[in-house]
């Protein structure tokens, strides 16, 4: 018998000038999305009639922006203070796996790892 389960999948990169650079460009992009919905959020906040709940909920959203600009910005200095050949943990995304009868219970909870070089998939570990 086998089963699906969900697994972290934490995906690493070799750092080099390239990497750096274009990933710091992607980031400034997002966050400059995240400023202009943080705008039309205020302006919305603004022409809206007084609903308790409406203003409630703009002003969730736009914390929310606020607290993920904080996060992408943490990311950029994250990245700053490596070196070139260091690793980096890009992101942490959702995945699955097989278990079957007799394999081992770490392979069940421990996470994957994904290593990226060129931004190409240079090992799997499980």
């Amino acid at each position: 018998m086998t089963l699906q389960i969900k697994r972290s999948v934490h995906v690493f990169v070799k750092v080099d000038a390239s990497f750096k650079k274009s990933y710091v460009l992607f980031i400034n992009k997002l966050i400059d999305e995240l400023k202009d919905r943080i705008i039309s959020l205020n302006t919305s906040l603004k022409k809206q009639p007084a609903d308790q709940n409406y203003a409630a909920y703009v002003v969730a959203k736009r914390n929310e922006s606020i607290f993920q600009i904080e996060q992408l910005n943490q990311q950029v200095e994250r990245l700053k203070a490596c070196k070139n050949g260091d690793r980096f943990r890009l992101s942490v995304i959702d995945g699955t796996s097989t278990l079957a009868e007799g394999d081992s219970i770490l392979s069940a909870i421990s996470p994957v790892m994904v290593e990226v070089v060129d931004q190409k998939i240079q090992r799997i570990v499980s």
